[in-house]
């Protein structure tokens, strides 16, 4: 009997074994499918429709103040180039429209998904200080360094000399672009974040408390320290 009994239990250990390592290997690659589903939402919602939509604004506000720049380089080097042969500038190429920043690719909401993400709305605030500098230098490009050189071609307007002209706006449109190197410290940090969603292995309960993380403070503290707290006061206009 005793024998039997213990050729019962060695049977069913050799069956259990098999059976758990089957229901483990289930309960498992269940939990792996809902961490990965999990994964992929949280991609979708702070990742594909937050990060990766602001950094197309920023990058397309950029990018129209870069073009804008590089005309008006274009610009002032046919402005010398044409006083120096002693001819008169095309009226074409002063004439070119500078870009506008074009707001129908802007959405609010992923400013939203961010700001539950971060705690604070120091992404809103930093693309509004790259809007208001994108707009602003339009308007010095357009309505002062455009009209100041249509000015000067126009018999019946008093405008400074040649020099004068030339020099102050070459050294402002320099300005310029070196005033332009903070704006882009909002891409890198985008893209800071973004690579933290993509590698680190969060869930929606961590995202909770991502804010308190030391990559979410040093984030808040460099935009604040470097771009926020140094905007300029002047106005292009």
């Amino acid at each position: 009997m005793i024998e039997f009994l213990n050729e019962m239990r060695q049977t069913f250990v050799s069956l259990l074994i098999p059976l758990l390592t089957i229901w483990l290997g289930y309960r498992l690659g269940l939990l792996t499918y809902f961490q990965k589903k999990e994964h992929e939402q949280i991609i979708k919602r702070y990742l594909e429709e937050g990060v990766d939509l602001i950094s197309s604004n920023i990058d397309h506000a950029l990018v129209t103040f870069s073009e804008n720049w590089a005309l008006s380089l274009r610009i002032l080097r046919e402005f010398r180039e044409t006083n120096s042969a002693n001819i008169p500038m095309r009226k074409e190429s002063y004439n070119k429209e500078f870009l506008q920043y074009d707001l129908k690719s802007f959405s609010i909401s992923p400013y939203y998904k961010i700001k539950s993400l971060m705690g604070e709305d120091v992404f809103w605030e930093s693309a509004q200080s790259v809007f208001s500098f994108v707009g602003k230098t339009y308007s010095f490009f357009e309505n002062d360094l455009k009209f100041t050189i249509q000015s000067y071609y126009d018999p019946k307007v008093e405008t400074a000399s040649y020099e004068k002209i030339f020099e102050g706006y070459s050294e402002k449109v320099h300005e310029l672009m070196e005033e332009s190197f903070k704006y882009y410290k909002v891409v890198m940090e985008l893209q800071n974040l973004a690579v933290a969603l993509e590698t680190k292995p969060l869930t929606f309960k961590k995202l909770l408390t991502f804010k308190k993380s030391p990559l979410a403070k040093i984030i808040v503290k460099r935009l604040r320290s470097e771009l926020l707290e140094k905007i300029p006061e002047e106005s292009y206009l």
